[in-house]
C-alpha cells in the first residue's frame, strides 16, 4: 500500500465563454500550456504574453476532428496555471479554479516506467526538484505538502504524500 497514493489529477477545464478552447490542465504545467477545441484555435503559432510572461508556439495539430495548440513559457518564471487570462483572437478567456474541474484518482507509482524525466512544482508553480524516475520515485517526493508532479509523457498530478 505504501506505493499507492491518492491524488487529484488535474483535468480538462473550460474557459468562461463557450468559444474558449479547453485548457488541458492534466497535460500542462507552469511552463507548457495545451489547449483543444472542436474548431481551429485562433492565433495558433503566434507568440503570447500571459500575465507578463512570454510564451512561444510549442506545436499545433489536429486529430479526429479536434484541434490542439500548445505554447511554451520562455520567461523562466512559472505561470500560475490555476488563474490566468489568455487572448484567442478577439476572445478573452479566463481559466481559474472555478472553471477548472478536478477528479479524484488512485495512482500506483509502480506503473510509471523508469528513466522518464520528472519535475516537482509547488502549488504556486515554483520548482522543488527534478530528476529521472526510478523505483524510488515515491520515496523521493516531498512529504506533507501539496505538489504538482509532471512526468514525461504522463499528465500532471496534484497530490499530497504523507
Amino acid at each position: 500500500m505504501k506505493n499507492l497514493c491518492f491524488a487529484i489529477a488535474l483535468s480538462i477545464g473550460v474557459g468562461v465563454k463557450s468559444q474558449c478552447p479547453n485548457f488541458i490542465k492534466s497535460q500542462s504545467n507552469p511552463y507548457y500550456l495545451l489547449y483543444s477545441s472542436n474548431s481551429v484555435i485562433p492565433g495558433t503559432g503566434d507568440p503570447r504574453t500571459i500575465n507578463n510572461l512570454s510564451f512561444v508556439n510549442a506545436g499545433y495539430w489536429s486529430q479526429a476532428s479536434t484541434f490542439y495548440a500548445s505554447w511554451t513559457n520562455t520567461s523562466g518564471q512559472p505561470l500560475d496555471i490555476n488563474n490566468f487570462t489568455m487572448q484567442f483572437g478577439n476572445q478573452t478567456c479566463t481559466y481559474n479554479s472555478t472553471t477548472l474541474s478536478t477528479v479524484e484518482v488512485m495512482k500506483d507509482f509502480k506503473s510509471i516506467p523508469n528513466n522518464k524525466a520528472y519535475k516537482v512544482f509547488t502549488i504556486d508553480g515554483k520548482i522543488l526538484q527534478s530528476g529521472i524516475t526510478s523505483n524510488n520515485l515515491y520515496r523521493e517526493l516531498p512529504k506533507n505538502q501539496i505538489i504538482l508532479l509532471s512526468i514525461e509523457k504522463y499528465g500532471v498530478l496534484r497530490m499530497k504524500i504523507n
